[in-house]
This record gives structure tokens, C-alpha cells and sequence, in this order.
């Protein structure tokens, strides 16, 4: 990697135009040099909310496990836009600070639909008997229709992983009458499984 391309990367995130900074961003996020999350993380409490994105972005591009205290923070304490973007940057991630912070986040009464349906869209990569409940929870009570879609997406996958379990015969069956095609098209499908 050249030296000086990285210097230059470096000296972009402190100019004082945003879009440099996020100019910046995009390109460490392409690079991933080594010690990059070092540089990003600082940008996660700039002044400008859309660097702060960008930052977010950028630590999930590099792919590096150190990022994930860093994001579930920002989830955390964020609010809005950047909560539903601390989010979608922990898809890269599978650990049980990770599913911690999705279940957390599930929880917020002020989390956006968008930051619901990103959380549950990953959710389907932990089979404990807390994830299934918050999904189903998600299926049966959400009042966002891609929610409880990918909330049933996710229910799906864990259904076939775990074998069909017989008793998750009156969930689905509850499902099958959400007025959401895409909701109750799961439902039906793991009916029709059981059923065969």
C-alpha cells in the first residue's frame, strides 16, 4: 500500500469540508489499511451527521471486530437516522454483543420501522430461544408490514434450521392471518412443511 496514498487518506479526514471528509471515508472503507479503524472512530462524534454516517459505514467496510463497541455505542445513544445506520453497520458481525444490542435496539419504542426492519433482518443468525421470542413478537405485534415480513423471513430460516419444531404450529397459524402477503406466505409454507 502506498505510503503516501494513506497520509493523504489521513489528512482528508480532518479537512474542514465534509464532503473530504467523507471523500475520505469511502475510500479507507475500499483500502481497509491496517490501523484504519483507529482513524474512523474519532468521526463517529463529528460535528457533521453525515460524516457521522459515513463513519459508521466505513467501520463496517473494514470488517474488523474491533468496530463493534463502537457502533453498538452509537446505537445506543443515537437517535434516528444514525441508529437505523449503527444498525445496518453491524451486518457484517455475528457475536453475542451484536444479537445483545439488535434485541436491545428491538425494544426502543423510538426506533424508526427502518432501524426495526434492518435489526430484524439479521436476527435469523442466532437461534436462542430469546431471539425467536423477539421475532415472533415482532411478527404478531409490529405495526410496519416490512418488519413483520422480514421479522418472518428470518422466522422461516430458523424453523427449517431447528427441524420444523411441531409447536410452532399456533404461531404460524396466528400468522397466516396477518393481512400482509408477505407475512402470512411464510406462515403458510411452514404450515404446508408441518402438514407434509
Amino acid at each position: 500500500m502506498n505510503d503516501e496514498v494513506v497520509r493523504a487518506l489521513r489528512r482528508d479526514l480532518a479537512n474542514p469540508d465534509r464532503l473530504e471528509r467523507q471523500n475520505a471515508l469511502t475510500r479507507i472503507g475500499d483500502l481497509a489499511p491496517e490501523g484504519g479503524i483507529d482513524w474512523v472512530v474519532p468521526l463517529l462524534t463529528d460535528k457533521d451527521v453525515h460524516v457521522r454516517i459515513d463513519a459508521l459505514l466505513c467501520l463496517s467496510a473494514l470488517r474488523d471486530s474491533v468496530a463493534i463497541p463502537h457502533l453498538i455505542e452509537v446505537l445506543e445513544h443515537a437517535h434516528g437516522e444514525e441508529q437505523e445506520y449503527a444498525i445496518i453497520a453491524l451486518r457484517p458481525f455475528t457475536a453475542p454483543a451484536v444479537k445483545k444490542a439488535l434485541l436491545a435496539a428491538l425494544e426502543d419504542p423510538s426506533l424508526p420501522n427502518v432501524g426495526r426492519m434492518h435489526a430484524v433482518m439479521q436476527l435469523w443468525r442466532y437461534a436462542g430461544d430469546d431471539v425467536i421470542d423477539a421475532l415472533k413478537d415482532a411478527v404478531l405485534k409490529d405495526p410496519d408490514r416490512n418488519v413483520r415480513s422480514h421479522a418472518a423471513d428470518s422466522l422461516s430460516f430458523l424453523f427449517r434450521a431447528l427441524g420444523k419444531p411441531p409447536d410452532w404450529r399456533s404461531f404460524w397459524e396466528k400468522t397466516q392471518e396477518d393481512p400482509e402477503v408477505g407475512v402470512s406466505e411464510f406462515a403458510e409454507a411452514a404450515l404446508r412443511s408441518l402438514d407434509s
